[in-house]
């Protein structure tokens, strides 16, 4: 597979990326570069304390490269499927060896699970990514795979595994499944603009209406979370820019159940920036 270049991230938290190839994240994975970072996760008796122990691990978008969190710069031409909390390991391991689509995997920084890289063409935009994801998801529906991770600047937390399985010969997938859109309820005129663009847009109004400060901190989010989720930003991007709030006195656990709680009841994707 010709070297491609995706985004790095120190942690979770960072919010400039470095730029790698595919190969070295696959390699620091298969050498265990975080290995005790890893194992440490692993040995945790909780979740909560193994989310806390992944947020201080490098991550990366196997997507491609981006300009930030969101700006898409360049496909990478995979697309990462995830498997969690997977009772058979082995298992779910000959089977992804099987396909002739999957282009690598390897077990998640919890120990339980399994992440996976499919070939894909290389595509211009999200919604072009996220056509090929859902027929994936379809193909592979028998493994069930995580729906939620259908986005392109999905991060992957670096993890050990010196099995880590590679087939360079892997098919590129080029299925399509397209969803038809639904109307859009325009709220304010604006122009049609990248992912990006309205997060920033959004963030802007959200500072000057909803300041985030102690003893509001809940709300603010909470209006903030319903926000994106009506302008149609993942909840998975939004639990990415999420991490910056964290402080002592504020876990991320908090904050990831105002998240929780604004997608349930925002309607997802229902205003727009118009042309």
């Amino acid at each position: 597979m010709e070297e491609r270049r995706i985004s790095y991230f120190k942690n979770c938290r960072a919010k400039t990326p470095e730029i790698v190839t595919i190969e070295a994240a696959l390699h620091w994975i298969k050498t265990g570069s975080s290995k005790d970072a890893i194992e440490k996760i692993r040995e945790a008796n909780d979740q909560q304390t193994k989310d806390l122990f992944k947020q201080d691990l490098p991550a990366v978008t196997f997507g491609g490269l981006f300009e930030d969190r969101s700006g898409l710069l360049e496909a990478s031409g995979l697309a990462c499927l995830d498997f969690d909390k997977v009772e058979n390991l082995n298992e779910l391991s000959e089977r992804l060896k099987a396909s002739e689509y999957i282009y690598s995997f390897w077990i998640s920084p919890s120990g339980n699970g399994i992440k996976a890289l499919v070939k894909i063409p290389v595509v211009k935009d999200k919604e072009e990514y996220q056509e090929y994801y859902r027929a994936i998801l379809k193909h592979f529906k028998d493994l069930q795979p995580d729906i939620a991770t259908k986005d392109i600047n999905r991060l992957c937390f670096e993890s050990y595994d010196p099995y880590l399985y590679v087939q360079e010969e892997a098919i590129v997938f080029k299925e399509k499944l397209k969803v038809k859109p639904k109307e859009k309820t325009v709220l304010e005129p604006a122009s049609n603009l990248p992912e990006g663009k309205v997060i920033d847009r959004i963030i802007s109004w959200w500072v000057k209406k909803f300041p985030f400060a102690q003893g509001n901190r809940n709300n603010s989010l909470f209006v903030l979370a319903c926000a994106l989720s009506n302008f149609g930003i993942s909840k998975a991007t939004t639990e990415d820019l999420f991490y910056s709030f964290e402080d002592k006195d504020f876990p991320y656990n908090e904050i990831k159940q105002i998240i929780d709680s604004a997608y349930k009841k925002a309607d997802f994707n229902s205003q727009s920036f118009p042309q």
